[in-house]
């Protein structure tokens, strides 16, 4: 609940004789403006939930237009099992979103597994984040003396709220808005806790820091940056760390000087929350092989990671140039304002993104899904910026102001309106630039695959007695982003179904087992989601998959994202279908519709017409005459023969 009672101001240091002595006013205090005067309730939680309302009706915007792709049929898939079945799960695979898993169960059976219920959540999460993070933006503002920290505030809540990197992992069912609600979270409480030291903060922030690593284990990376941030605020206020000798800090800092104990009190509260999560650490480190489909980072991923978390290449420069402002002022300014936006959001952006990218050289680790958690950091630099520009075009307009409102019926607007007028044109084309990413992420093939499709094509073309391979293995989990069309392929390589074997894709037979099945088979689909082209190089039982249709003729391939399709079919079987639909498609030219007319269809004896249809005698000697032979040429003799008597009458 946001404290609007909550000292915004500079505390008051303390002498070494017991006196208490007013903080000093510096001049970037004096040249920032001095500290604006404590919230109203209302304005406080105004500044709150406007950013949350904003966050949550962008993220619910067309939400279910978006495709599922594999790592939410991954989410649907685990979390629609009951909780003994997750708990074996997690022996297998994907401890470390074993709770996700679990908060996922309630909802699934709550509210079903569609599109919006499974991705409300992340929604939820991020209007959360949004509304928490204008609150720290707005307390970190006014502890480092700035002149307007109520609107710092709101503009780093809603310039988080449109980001579009945060709406793409708002509408979607994984866990990584809600690591980022928790990272942010643990922050404010660092801040209450340095700012007052008082024991709830520091247990809420054990219990904040627990959540983002249980959802997460690379959010624990955010207590190293929290260290830094512990260390800089402690040195800033006295150039020596406070508590350390159990003596308050001297004055002369002109920010929120940290509690007596601080240091102690943090490090007691990070241990605590690192030792609870040891069992899930130790269950990511046995599954590490997961990660194994990641690559080294290169420039590329450096890009994007720079487009991504700016919005979009066009707003790097502005967003870059905001950031680097806040950046310089903030270090500037650390050892008069302990607590500044850049010695809190700067170490939370960099050592994380520096550990993976560091640790990628040797064993790829990097993701940028890993790091979203850190991108609540930009909104808060990006508008501290806006306030140092603010500042400096009230400095630059101060003495334009004066002349021009000392002339005789001459009236400005207010000097602080003047001088946030570049600010806001600044965010107004933040704004417009982000409406173009925003409406790609809609599209319904914005994610990496396109499951609906995949699904629809399997649902127009597939058959009775169709077969499926999954070429390789994880591939099979295209299937349960929709799988009512699924249901009727046989899956003839399935050993033990996901559930039954405790694993995300299930356990698969014996190459021997396989040939057994597969000499039944009139038509195969392979389905693997590597991209446009089967593997290749594949090991194991996927040699033999590959193996077995290359002795069959492929008849129709589609490409959707990175999914990939191919239907084949046995030599006969594709003869008879081609020499079906030119049957069909001359009675249809002929005389009504396809839908209208009887198609031959292959019984248990052989090719055989449909019930209504009589055979004189001697088209019944023909028919018997060559019922072993191809079936094609079956085909032709009955379509010949039988077809033109039935429609000869008009």
């Amino acid at each position: 609940m946001p404290d609007s009672n909550a000292p915004l101001r500079p505390r008051l240091g303390t002498a070494r004789n017991g006196r208490t002595l007013a903080a000093r006013p510096s001049s970037l205090t004096a040249a920032r403006g001095p500290a604006a005067p404590p919230a109203t309730p209302w304005l406080v939680w105004l500044i709150c939930v406007a950013p949350a309302l904003t966050a949550f009706s962008v993220a619910m915007y067309r939400i279910a237009a978006p495709s599922l792709w594999r790592d939410e049929a991954y989410t649907i898939e685990a979390a629609s099992r009951s909780p003994a079945q997750i708990l074996a799960l997690l022996g297998h695979s994907d401890a470390v979103h074993g709770a996700y898993y679990m908060c996922m169960h309630v909802v699934i059976m709550v509210f079903g597994s569609s599109e919006t219920a499974v991705r409300t959540p992340s929604a939820v999460a991020t209007a959360a984040t949004a509304g928490m993070l204008a609150l720290l933006g707005r307390r970190l503002a006014a502890s480092s003396g700035g002149q307007w920290p109520n609107l710092s505030g709101l503009i780093s809540g809603l310039l988080y709220a449109v980001a579009p990197l945060v709406t793409r992992y708002a509408q979607e069912a994984r866990s990584y808005a809600t690591v980022a609600c928790f990272a942010v979270a643990a922050t404010y409480l660092l801040v209450r806790g340095l700012e007052d030291g008082r024991r709830r903060w520091w247990a809420g922030y054990a219990v904040a820091v627990s959540l983002t690593g249980l959802f997460n284990l690379f959010g624990l990376l955010l207590v190293p940056a929290h260290a830094v941030t512990v260390l800089a605020a402690g040195r800033g206020a006295n150039g020596r760390i406070p508590g350390a000798t159990g003596h308050a800090p001297a004055s002369g800092a002109d920010g929120h000087a940290p509690a007596p104990g601080a240091v102690r009190s943090w490090a007691v509260a990070a241990i605590s929350a690192v030792v609870l999560l040891i069992p899930v650490a130790i269950g990511g480190y046995i599954e590490r092989g997961q990660t194994s489909w990641l690559g080294q980072p290169g420039r590329a991923a450096l890009s994007r990671l720079g487009q991504s978390f700016a919005g979009s290449g066009r707003l790097m420069l502005p967003v870059g140039a905001l950031v680097v402002v806040a950046a310089s002022a903030g270090l500037a300014a650390v050892r008069r304002y302990p607590l500044t936006p850049a010695s809190v959001a700067l170490p939370w952006l960099a050592l994380p993104l520096a550990a993976l990218l560091a640790v990628s050289q040797i064993h790829p680790v990097y993701n940028l899904r890993y790091v979203v958690f850190c991108l609540p950091t930009v909104a808060l630099l990006a508008a501290d910026g806006l306030g140092w520009l603010a500042w400096l075009t009230s400095r630059l307009t101060a003495g334009l102001t004066w002349r021009l409102t000392a002339r005789p019926g001459v009236r400005l607007a207010a000097p602080s309106v003047l001088a946030w007028l570049p600010s806001l044109a600044v965010i107004t084309f933040i704004g417009v630039s982000c409406v173009a990413p925003q409406q790609a992420l809609r599209n319904p093939w914005s994610r990496p695959d396109y499951l609906r499709k995949v699904s629809r094509i399997v649902a127009s073309h597939a058959r009775s007695g169709d077969a499926v391979l999954y070429i390789p293995l994880h591939s099979r989990i295209v299937s349960q982003g929709y799988p009512a069309p699924f249901h009727p392929l046989a899956d003839i390589a399935l050993a033990r179904s996901p559930i039954a074997a405790a694993t995300l894709n299930g356990t698969e037979v014996s190459p021997q087992v396989l040939r057994g099945r597969f000499a039944a088979v009139c038509r195969v689909w392979v389905i693997s989601d590597d991209g446009p082209r089967l593997p290749k190089s594949p090991s194991g039982l996927d040699q033999e998959k590959l193996a077995l249709v290359h002795g069959m003729r492929r008849i129709a391939s589609w490409h959707t994202r990175n999914d990939l399709l191919l239907l084949y079919a046995r030599p006969g079987t594709a003869r008879f279908d081609r020499c079906r639909r030119a049957v069909v498609g001359r009675l249809s030219r002929s005389r009504g519709s396809p839908a209208d007319h009887p198609r031959i269809t292959r019984g248990s004896s052989g090719w055989d017409l449909p019930a209504g249809i009589t055979r004189s005698r001697t088209q019944a000697r023909c028919v018997s005459g060559v019922q072993q032979a191809a079936p094609a040429a079956c085909c032709v003799l009955c379509a010949a023969v039988t077809l033109p008597s039935r429609w000869a009458s008009p």
